[in-house]
């Protein structure tokens, strides 16, 4: 962090100063006083911020500019003229931009480590779904053994569980992926004090019950509903926040919060993760032993047979 003094009016901006220390490295904060002729520079590194201050070249030309290291205390003059104190390298805010870009960049890594996981856990599912045929047309054979159709039953039993175990998790990561997609579109577009809850049960669209949830949370200024969806408006984000990401169960109910999306951002769309193909997995694709009748003998059951005991 530097601190540079004796600097003409014309010359202390925001513009100048960058243009010219920004040859030496990475600004990621400048801060000018004009009317002390004064302003503090920080660069991302020390040693970017070395070679700032070591260049002989001097400053818009001008020799009576100084560059000086920003004191980590503030000076005893400034502070006995009640003028505002140096910053330090600790105290000077980081850039809006530089946080936003970083937290934009990190949420998309996450989706798209989300993408690659439900693809892989999409392929897995349909594994076992087809496996999950197979046992059941095998136990369709009357030839079987008792022993053989304990063993397909049991492997069967098995197989069903995990994929009621898949297809929750695969919900779930959905679920996720859609939260993170929405935090992604309103990071530098303001912060909302609202919360979106999608496909709200009927035995909930009440603002009544609605509110009292949720004042556990925080102050709820306001209740809507638009079709099977509601709308819950905080005081503050910070409210909205904690609501969505504590919120989420309500009496027997499973809710899925996201954050509503700010007026204005929907113009930055376009500039979102992209839609990710996903598969919808019904429940009914989990076949029940009991609705399958015993096949007829054929060959095909023989070659199933044979190929199990192989």
């Amino acid at each position: 962090n530097l601190f540079i003094e004796g600097i003409p009016p014309k010359f202390n901006t925001m513009q100048s100063l960058s243009g010219h220390f920004g040859r030496f490295g990475e600004i990621v904060n400048v801060q000018i006083q004009p009317e002390r002729k004064l302003a503090y520079v920080q660069f991302r590194t020390h040693e970017q911020a070395k070679r700032a201050i070591s260049s002989p070249t001097a400053v818009f030309g001008n020799r009576f500019i100084k560059v000086k290291w920003a004191r980590y205390d503030p000076p005893s003059k400034v502070a006995k003229d009640n003028a505002p104190a140096a910053t330090t390298p600790a105290e000077t805010p980081k850039s809006e931009k530089s946080d936003e870009e970083t937290k934009k960049e990190k949420l998309r890594k996450a989706i798209k480590k989300e993408m690659m996981l439900q693809e892989i856990q999409k392929r897995s599912l349909q594994k076992r779904i087809d496996l999950q045929k197979r046992l059941l047309k095998m136990l369709g054979n009357k030839k079987l053994t008792p022993e053989m159709r304990t063993k397909l039953k049991t492997q069967f039993e098995t197989i069903s569980k995990e994929i009621e175990k898949s297809i929750q998790e695969t919900k779930e990561r959905k679920e996720r992926m859609e939260k993170m997609k929405q935090e992604e579109m309103t990071v530098g577009q303001g912060q909302t004090n609202s919360i979106k809850i999608i496909g709200l049960p009927a035995d909930l669209q009440e603002d009544t019950i609605l509110k009292e949830h949720f004042n556990n949370y925080g102050t709820v200024s306001a209740v809507d509903f638009k079709e099977n969806n509601a709308v819950v408006t905080f005081s503050n984000h910070v409210e909205a926040s904690k609501a969505m990401a504590e919120g989420s169960k309500l009496l027997e109910f499973q809710l899925n919060i996201v954050l509503e999306e700010p007026s204005g951002a929907s113009d930055n769309k376009n500039n979102a993760t992209p839609e990710v193909e996903t598969v919808e997995y019904d429940d009914q694709l989990i076949a029940k032993e009991e609705e399958y009748p015993d096949s007829d003998n054929s060959d095909d059951d023989k070659d199933e047979e044979a190929a199990w005991r192989r």
